[in-house]
Order: structure tokens, then sequence, then C-alpha cells
């Protein structure tokens, strides 16, 4: 599939083509006015097969990309390599999770590609390594994150509820599709927020952020004025 001069290679029947669709044909992650270019970092933490990552790497920014899934990941470094994009693009092969855990399990589904889950016991289990934002900002020298972007099946609320505030302070504008399952409540430690979009839409807005929706998506979009 090519659009705009990048080109994405696909796992035709898959979810794949649904992930596509939601990314470069229905804007679920706008990036209009986001003001991204040379000197920008953006994060993407659930890269895929780099269906968003392609899209910001061609704004001119740096893109950290991060996708433990082994069912993903040649795929990925395939569509990064045949877009050329390989100086642009730092790619983690690991789960984005609380301070702590540098180990976790991932439940693989081979239905929906997009969707494996260290939360939920969805299919055969992989031990895949995993890193804190706080971790992933030192290693990468991310001084500012212009975007970050959440696609962590589950862990967005450990990870957001986690993160220290003055980590948070760094972050002008993120992403997050919000899971809300019994587990990630399970796995919430004393004085964080409810996990679900509720609360962390308020933890969000506590640390600085207006809270909406991005365009007519469910996705959580959190925003500095």
């Amino acid at each position: 599939v090519e659009r705009d001069g990048l080109r994405l290679t696909l796992r035709a029947g898959t979810h794949d083509e649904t992930i596509l669709r939601e990314v470069w044909e229905e804007d679920e992650y706008p990036l209009a006015g986001m003001e991204l270019g040379p000197g920008s970092v953006v994060v993407d933490a659930g890269a895929q097969i780099g269906t968003f990552t392609l899209l910001a790497a061609a704004t001119g920014a740096r893109v950290v990309a991060l996708e433990p899934s082994p069912l993903n990941l040649p795929l990925l470094r395939r569509n990064l390599a045949d877009n050329g994009l390989g100086d642009r693009v730092r790619l983690h092969a690991c789960a984005l999770a609380r301070p702590g855990s540098h180990e976790l399990d991932l439940y693989l589904t081979y239905t929906n590609l997009g969707g494996h889950s260290a939360v939920a016991s969805i299919g055969p289990r992989v031990r895949v390594s995993a890193l804190s934002l706080e971790e992933l900002f030192e290693r990468e020298g991310i001084e500012r994150c212009r975007l970050l972007k959440l696609d962590v099946e589950g862990l967005e609320g450990p990870v957001l509820a986690s993160a220290s505030p003055a980590l948070l302070e760094r972050i002008d504008a993120l992403y997050a599709e919000v899971i809300e399952h019994p587990a990630t409540e399970a796995d919430r430690r004393p004085g964080e927020p409810s996990h679900d979009r509720a609360g962390l839409t308020a933890y969000l807005e506590a640390h600085g952020f207006q809270v909406g929706r991005a365009g007519g998506s469910g996705v959580l979009f959190a925003w500095r004025a």
C-alpha cells in the first residue's frame, strides 16, 4: 500500500488492514497542528508494523518506536527499510511498562496482530524485554517529547500512572488508546489513579494537560495549552 510516497507492506486478510484504515484513512492519530519536524521527538509505543511510525518519521521528526511482538518485528523492520527511514527511527524490540518491569509476559494473538497483550491471557505466552518511560527517555536522551503515542493494549494505565511529574512535564502531547480491563485495575498500586479512561483523564488534567478525544475516535488525546 502506498500513500504520499510511503510504502507499507501488510499481511493480507489480517488486522493490519484495519489498523491501516484507522491510522492512514480515518486519521486516528492526527498530526496536523503538531508542528513536527527536524528537532522534534515522537515516541511510538506499540508500533506494530510501522503504520503510525512511518507517518511521524515522514514529517522529519526523530521517532523512537517500541514493539515487543516477535510476530510484528520482522515486518516493522522491513517497512522502515523499504522507506529509507532508518536514520530517523530508533527501534526498541521491547514493551513499555512501569518502572522495575525489565521483562514481562506477552500473550500473542494470531487473529488480531495488533492486539498482543501483557494484560489478558489470549494466546501463547512469550517473555519480552520492557522499559519504563523514565528509562526510555534517559536511554534516548529525550529532553522534550513533542508527541507520545500509546497503543500498549492495557498497559497505558500503569505506564502513565507510574511516570514521575517531572517526566510528564517533558511531554507536550499524547495519544492513548485506553483499554479498560479488570487486570489493569488489579495491577493498580497505592496512590495511583484508576487506570480507566475517567481516572487517566483526571490524572492528566491534574498534571497540566487538557484532555479530549482524537477526532471521531475513542483515542484519548492530551495536550498542553
